[in-house]
């Protein structure tokens, strides 16, 4: 490293108090692409930060292969078995079955057609707190959305929805920031409502996403109450998370930019197109990225950042929809967390690719 070179700790929260490290990955990507990382506890993983690179590792799940988890610990996640998998952490062709089962409801022009009851639910969420005077960003509106859209998708209601949501923060929080076990009851908790919207939904098949999966066949196996609480819990998550963050993260930007704020309100017509890639693969063999040899990857996951195609990234190893009837509330039980642990968290199942022990002396390195 050069002597000007900022230290590089993406596992530590500190890096991320605020805001996004930019000068950290700015300089990874000039200087390092493939970065080895010290992991406390753990053997380390290969930090990919060019966008060339993670993105031919999500194209090669020969090689980088997703099923070791997506957290940086190997096999951290502790809520899948051999015979069942949740999407994001499976590879071709599992995965692919089961991304086709939604990717329908998912595409442009499904979204499009979606546009009038999303702009119902946002009218709700700015008229819940245009009397007040005054809101929080996040929990009063960038959290409602996501969760609001995706529960009206799921066809189970949007308080529930925000409760889920709620539960995700237990999974995922820091195991110090809370009382030991609180993931794991998080999960029964997750688990027990999924289950009793599975069989709701094939007892009364409705409209809706969440009866999709329940009736669903992938390679003509059909899906039992397992793969759909994984199913549940990915959407509930992943609908709830990445954009909470989006237009929380976008909203202040505009508030630290007035005159681009000024700006948009003047011209804009509703066309924002933010665009995202988000993966997970693991290697298991030896493979070439930006230029380095590796050895065989045990696991690796990639995130990259919104709408820029230089952005960073790291690659890690190891239409209205019919109102249903509400599952027994004694399911759900809000989780608390911290906004520091989410930080934490987030820092650690951030991308990164990581090699086995015995080959941490290699400059090997994780395609995208």
């Amino acid at each position: 490293m050069s002597p000007t070179a900022p230290t590089i700790a993406l596992l530590d929260p500190a890096s991320f108090a605020a805001g996004q490290p930019h000068e950290q990955f700015a300089w990874l990507r000039e200087h390092d692409p493939v970065h080895w990382h010290p992991e406390d506890g753990g053997p380390g993983f290969w930090a990919v930060t060019r966008y060339r690179d993670v993105k031919a590792v999500g194209r090669e799940p020969q090689t980088f292969s997703s099923v070791s988890g997506i957290m940086i610990p190997d096999n951290a996640d502790g809520i899948e078995s051999d015979h069942h998998q949740m999407m994001i952490s499976a590879d071709p062709p599992e995965h692919t079955g089961l991304r086709k089962l939604v990717a329908p409801e998912f595409i442009p022009r499904a979204a499009k057609a979606m546009r009038p009851r999303i702009a119902e639910l946002a009218a709700q969420i700015i008229d819940g707190v245009a009397g007040r005077g005054e809101c929080d960003l996040v929990t009063d509106i960038a959290g409602l959305m996501p969760s609001y859209v995706i529960a009206d998708m799921l066809g189970i209601p949007l308080e529930d929805g925000v409760e889920l949501y709620g539960l995700t923060e237990a999974i995922h929080a820091s195991p110090e920031s809370q009382e030991a076990g609180a993931a794991l009851m998080a999960v029964a908790r997750m688990f027990g409502y999924a289950r009793e919207v599975w069989e709701r939904k094939r007892a009364e098949p409705e409209d809706d996403l969440a009866t999709i999966i329940a009736t669903a066949s992938v390679d003509d196996r059909e899906l039992d109450v397992i793969d759909f609480n994984l199913f549940f819990l990915l959407l509930i998550d992943a609908g709830g998370d990445t954009t909470r963050n989006l237009v929380a993260g976008a909203i202040d930007t505009l508030f630290a930019h007035p005159d681009q704020l000024a700006w948009l309100m003047r011209t804009s017509t509703g066309g924002w197109r933010p665009r995202s890639r988000s993966s997970c693969a693991g290697s298991a063999r030896s493979s070439t990225c930006g230029g380095r040899r590796s050895r065989p990857l045990r696991s690796a996951v990639w995130r990259s950042r919104p709408a820029r195609r230089s952005s960073c990234t790291t690659a890690r190893r190891t239409g209205t929809r019919r109102p249903s009837a509400r599952p027994q509330p004694s399911s759900i039980s809000p989780a608390r967390r911290t906004s520091t642990s989410r930080s934490a968290e987030a820092v650690r199942t951030s991308a990164s690719v990581r090699t086995s022990p015995a080959s941490r002396s290699t400059r090997s390195c994780v395609s995208c």
